[in-house]
């Protein structure tokens, strides 16, 4: 199949699929999961025959030490009709013909007009394993990805460093981590006052957090799974989670709805929004409400909406059931800690480590732990209660530790000096594996123009990494946190 036909069926089958799947019968709600599913598989098709493609266009007889791999929405089968494109071409070396094989299959990717392709520069086997061990971010996207198609031997790799690097104590870093820098990093996400559906409390980025706690009680524990396969991951950590009693059957029908609403609410704001200025983009204003209330009246009818304006309360009445499912598992991480450490009083000293109402000197106290979760919570607390003499102690503390997790805690902060903001961006942030911590720099306050240089400027560093330094040079520091 060449690329023009792929293109015609691609969109042929998207538009089949928002018909069938978008609106069902007056008896029935419109199905957000199975309409998700329906992308991603499509999704997975696609990669599938852009990989033949490019292998056959380079003359290859096969695809012996590569293989293609979807993560992100695909990859977790959340996939709405104008997400990215997520991808990962993984091989067993850094040959010339794998590099001339990425380059060839994103410019096709490219003719099938995704909002953007997100395909990682780098693409080894042992760069893989790099960022597994070493990274949150781009870890993730290894250890949560799905094998679509290539050579056996790659995906038997990529499976055994999933297997070595994906230990409980990983995801229960990650689920630490990632709690708190989301809740600072929503609120960056806030544009003219108008919430991001993607990017906000309940929002489809928290869903990630029930996944993440599925795959921790998964690995601790051997009859945690039920059993429920294919189908949406949020869907199947929201299933374990009631099934093993910690909600209820309410909790768990209000937050399956919840999905419904928000993948179909994102759905049309991102098909809205395709070809303006916003593309890619899902802020919640009020030209935005409007268009999609008079957009799907059929979806309007269902949840008995009767205006833009009630458009916008149903979806933070939708949002607020997630909400609560990721308090309750941000509590029972905690619970999983103190019951690993063995101490009573874990859990208290953990609290107190984040809380804003901790007086400085009692949160000191708890520096001297090697525990990486309270450390985590040490530097978000001093943050947060803009505890600035604690703070720049912490930072003299872990100037030089590798820790990409403690050193994305002190960077994001606002209280951060350049002077260690321009300490990390030339020295760890430039190294294989800590990237992605060069685009948190890029949208601190207290950034100055020689280190967003410093990263701009760097043609050895990837340019998702420099993206953000590029953007806050040519348009202010506001536009690096709108980077897609």
């Amino acid at each position: 199949m060449d690329i023009t036909k792929l293109l015609i069926n691609f969109n042929r089958t998207k538009e089949q699929i928002r018909n069938k799947t978008r609106f069902r019968a007056p008896a029935k709600k419109s199905d957000g999961l199975t309409m998700a599913i329906a992308y991603s598989n499509v999704m997975e098709y696609v990669v599938k025959e852009l990989f033949n493609l490019t292998r056959e266009a380079m003359g290859l007889k096969n695809s012996e030490g590569m293989g293609a791999f979807l993560y992100g929405s695909p990859g977790r089968k959340e996939m709405v009709a104008e997400s990215d494109l997520d991808v990962m071409l993984l091989y067993e070396d850094d040959s010339q013909i794998y590099h001339r094989f990425k380059d060839n299959f994103k410019e096709y990717a490219k003719s099938l007009q995704f909002c953007k392709v997100d395909l990682p520069e780098w693409g080894t086997i042992d760069e893989a394993s790099i960022f597994a061990q070493k990274s949150i971010t781009e870890g993730n996207q290894v250890l949560e990805s799905n094998f679509v198609c290539g050579d056996e031997k790659v995906r038997i790799a990529t499976e055994k460093i999933q297997q070595k690097f994906g230990g409980p104590e990983r995801m229960i870093r990650n689920i630490a981590f990632q709690k708190f820098y989301f809740d600072q990093y929503f609120e960056q996400r806030v544009r003219d006052g108008n919430i991001n559906v993607k990017y906000c409390d309940g929002g489809s980025r928290d869903y990630l957090f029930i996944n993440w706690f599925n795959q921790l009680m998964n690995r601790k524990y051997s009859d945690w799974d039920k059993g429920l396969k294919e189908r949406p991951v949020t869907e199947i950590g929201l299933s374990n989670l009631y099934h093993n009693g910690l909600i209820n059957s309410l909790e768990f029908a209000k937050a399956i709805e919840s999905l419904n609403f928000n993948i179909l609410l994102r759905n049309e704001i991102l098909l809205a929004n395709k070809g303006t200025s916003d593309e890619g983009l899902t802020f919640l204003d009020k030209k935005t409400l409007i268009s999609v209330y008079e957009r799907v009246p059929e979806l309007m009818k269902e949840y008995y909406i009767d205006s833009p304006e009630d458009l916008k309360r149903t979806f933070d009445n939708q949002r607020n059931h997630i909400t609560s499912i990721k308090k309750l598992i941000w509590d029972l991480m905690i619970d999983e800690r103190g019951k690993e450490t063995g101490s009573s009083e874990w859990a208290k000293d953990f609290h107190k480590a984040y809380f804003t109402s901790t007086p400085e000197k009692d949160r000191e106290s708890l520096i001297g732990y090697n525990d990486s979760l309270m450390r985590i919570a040490t530097i978000w607390g001093a943050t947060n209660s803009n505890q600035k003499k604690l703070f720049n102690n912490i930072c003299k503390k872990e100037k030089n530790s590798d820790s990409w997790e403690i050193q994305a805690s002190l960077v994001t902060s606002p209280i951060c000096s350049s002077e260690y903001l321009h300490h990390i961006a030339e020295g760890i942030g430039k190294e294989k594996g800590y990237g992605y911590i060069l685009r948190i720099i890029s949208r601190n306050p207290n950034v100055k123009i020689e280190t967003l240089e410093t990263i701009a400027n760097d043609y050895s560093v990837e340019q998702r990494y420099t993206q953000c330094a590029k953007s806050a040079l040519e348009h202010g520091k506001e536009s690096a946190n709108h980077q897609i």
